[in-house]
């Protein structure tokens, strides 16, 4: 679809198909880099299918005809195999990045992790090929057929809506769940409510791109959106990688304990057929690695805390309601960049209302209103 085109005027079911097949065409040119070796493929085929399965959702009711249940299921097959893949991947080159700033003793036992890591992306490469060999053929061939063709819908008998209506009703609800998401993250231990909460920031940005030139201010919320989400991906990074850490530290400690065994009890040596563990991995390293991830990852939650969760979140919400309302503008009060004061207007939601004001220090006064 040519972007001078009104979106928002046309009908829902129109707009949806042309979206759904240009976010297609994306997929099968992020399939050709991966075939290609690109560094990048993983990531642009994650991304490409990432924007169609939100388009997908976005428009179910219009699509759900041509896009049964079995293919969304096998698109969401695909993409938790290219995320595993990925996340293995940023995980291996952030470690790779700490090696020169341990100490010899510690660089053993990363080095070993790092080959811990690689083996187990090297899997989940192989596993996200053979996921892609059985089922992109098959998607890519459906999806065409339903993108590119007419099919019998029985919304096609009554009143159409419109795009605009779909694409309001749609961010109001994601922006209701956003934002519930982001009330319940109170310390490190809520990563479950912060990944959540990045999901649905990504399915929102996606919403809203295809309609940034036809809403005021939506480049300014996309632009807001994507600091959020790189915040709250650097916390899903090192909570990735800490799980990896977690089990590498135990597999140490085993291949460490039937060492000892090995030696203090040899007349009780188990059963020949069990293999011989390999050399263990020098703790220092791995207990040095998950001390940096420990303080990265409060590090990153204390900045998200104070930068989002008490300040720019709550106006953030507020902009996407207005935009889920169809305000071309949010109020004068809404565009200050700091801290919202706590009496706003009547429609501000709920997060904003309830952020507290800067405290004044003894002896200062505050400004004349």
């Amino acid at each position: 679809m040519k972007p001078h085109d009104l979106l928002l005027k046309r009908p829902a079911i129109d707009v949806a198909v042309a979206l759904a097949g240009d976010d297609l065409n994306r997929w099968v040119k992020a399939r050709k880099r991966l075939k290609e070796q690109d560094p990048d493929g993983v990531h642009d085929f994650r991304v490409a299918l990432r924007r169609l399965r939100s388009t997908l959702r976005a428009f179910r009711p219009e699509l759900k005809a041509a896009v049964p249940r079995r293919t969304l299921r096998r698109l969401r097959r695909l993409a938790r195999a290219a995320g595993t893949s990925r996340n293995l991947q940023v995980g291996r080159e952030w470690l790779i990045s700490q090696l020169e700033t341990l100490s010899p003793s510690e660089q053993t036992g990363a080095q070993w992790l790092v080959a811990r890591v690689a083996a187990r992306e090297q899997d989940a490469e192989k596993m996200l090929a053979r996921r892609i060999t059985k089922d992109f053929p098959r998607l890519k061939r459906k999806l065409r057929g339903a993108f590119h063709h007419e099919w019998p819908s029985p919304d096609r008998s009554g009143p159409s809506k419109s795009a605009s209506v779909v694409f309001r009703d749609t961010l109001r609800q994601w922006t209701r769940e956003l934002e519930g998401r982001l009330r319940a993250i109170r310390t490190v231990a809520d990563w479950d409510d912060a990944h959540a909460a990045r999901i649905g920031i990504k399915r929102i940005r996606n919403l809203l791109k295809p309609f940034k030139n036809e809403i005021a201010n939506a480049a300014v919320a996309l632009e807001q959106l994507s600091a959020l989400q790189d915040v709250l991906g650097s916390l899903q990074d090192a909570r990735v990688l800490a799980g990896e850490l977690r089990s590498a530290l135990a597999e140490s400690a085993a291949e460490v304990a039937q060492r000892a065994c090995d030696e203090l009890l040899p007349w009780s040596s188990p059963d020949d057929s069990i293999p011989e563990p390999a050399p263990p991995a020098d703790q220092a390293g791995l207990i040095a690695l998950a001390r940096r991830i420990g303080a990265d990852y409060e590090t990153t939650f204390m900045r998200l805390r104070r930068e989002w969760l008490e300040e720019r979140a709550a106006v953030l919400l507020f902009l996407l309601h207005e935009l889920g309302h169809g305000r071309k503008s949010r109020p004068r009060h809404a565009r200050r960049a700091v801290r919202p004061r706590l009496a706003l207007h009547r429609s501000a939601p709920e997060a904003l209302r309830q952020v507290r004001r800067r405290p004044v220090p003894k002896g200062a006064t505050r400004p004349a209103k």
